[in-house]
């Protein structure tokens, strides 16, 4: 399935207040904040043609939206530069505004300071991001029964000390934020763009980034943010001549820059899940809420329930590997952007990630 991309356009000359277009596309709008004053929102090409602004912000995802609206607000920001570090499966991206913040599990928990570090973030200036978003769209859950027998058991297994709910990525068993309010409602990153200038962004929905345009003799002050995540930001810069030369030349796609890093070290966090189904006693989903974080903050334990059908519900307890030691790359399939990418993963290719998987599957089965 392929993430829809949605433009927000910030307004008005760059020294007074940036304007901003955000790209989407999209088959369907997230709930927003209601009450809450959002941006122009329009599917018409037609009405942004011609435009000119100071930023265009391609994807209104997880990413975009919150950095639509603060270039809405603090529109002059550091430009200083970030080196960021066999069988076919189908993945879920986010079509929709808000992109996978709105179809996650919605359980939050911050990064480990020893991540913020390792990538060269500022931890403070992480913090202050942190506490933006956490006061906007999470909250404390109110543990449903399963989880606080998830709870139990993951501290019977030894995930300690015990440390109650928490923000923090610490080790033991925590209580982590959920992304659903009292009433059940899910908050996403679209809401954030309630909090930001309104009359300095507009979003451009149903609308598919083809590539980006480069002049090497361009004089003009408007930047491009590319938002598209994981897998859609190094497809479009492949689709815009930015890759590796012989495989762009696949495509008849004109290189701009044969950069042969875009695509490659693709890595994804391989989950294995134990799957116990049982009567149809619960007919609501339910979220995670708890995790059992281990020692050395590789292996993250979550558990949930799922309603498989009317007469069954399954109930999983998963384990996720962080920072996996495998591999992968990503390639085009098409010049179409519309058309997903292929993503090789390489999932257990590395004999220690595999021992690792081993180890705490036998944890999990304990």
């Amino acid at each position: 399935m392929q993430e829809m991309v949605h433009p927000l356009i910030i307004h008005g000359h760059w020294l007074l207040a940036a304007s901003l277009l955000l790209l989407v596309n999209m088959f369907e709008s997230s709930p927003l904040l209601q009450g809450k004053s959002f941006p122009y929102m329009t599917s018409d090409v037609n009405e942004v043609s011609g435009k000119s602004f100071d930023y265009i912000v391609v994807g209104g995802g997880t990413a975009g939206c919150p950095l639509a609206a603060t270039l809405s607000e603090r529109f002059c920001v550091s430009g200083r530069k970030r080196r960021l570090p066999l069988w076919k499966s189908f993945g879920v991206k986010g079509r929709v505004l808000g992109g996978s913040s709105a179809i996650n599990g919605g359980f939050y928990s911050r990064a480990s300071d020893e991540f913020v570090e390792k990538v060269g973030w500022d931890r403070e200036l992480v913090k202050e991001c942190y506490e933006w978003v956490e006061s906007k769209i999470f909250s404390k859950p109110e543990l449903a029964i399963w989880q606080s027998v998830v709870e139990f058991g993951l501290l019977e297994a030894g995930f300690l000390p015990y440390n109650g709910l928490s923000w923090e990525h610490v080790e033991g068993t925590k209580i982590g934020g959920t992304m659903f309010d009292e009433f059940g409602i899910r908050h996403t990153s679209a809401d954030l763009l309630g909090v930001g200038n309104p009359e300095n962004i507009t979003i451009l929905l149903t609308a598919t980034v083809q590539n980006i345009i480069f002049h090497s003799n361009g004089k003009g002050n408007e930047k491009i943010a590319r938002a598209l995540g994981a897998l859609g930001s190094p497809q479009i810069l492949m689709l815009s001549g930015i890759g590796p030369e012989k495989h762009l030349k696949n495509f008849n796609i004109p290189l701009v820059l044969d950069l042969k890093g875009v695509g490659q070290e693709m890595k994804d966090n391989p989950a294995i899940a134990l799957l116990a189904d049982t009567k149809a006693e619960y007919r609501l989903p339910d979220t995670p809420q708890v995790a059992g974080i281990a020692k050395d903050f590789k292996f993250i334990v979550q558990g949930g329930i799922l309603p498989i059908s009317f007469n069954a519900t399954r109930m999983p307890m998963a384990i996720k590997l962080a920072f996996p030691e495998s591999k992968g790359k990503l390639k085009l399939n098409s010049k179409d952007p519309r058309q997903n990418p292929s993503v090789q993963f390489n999932y257990l290719s590395k004999k220690k990630t595999q021992m690792d998987e081993l180890r705490w599957l036998n944890c999990l089965k304990g």
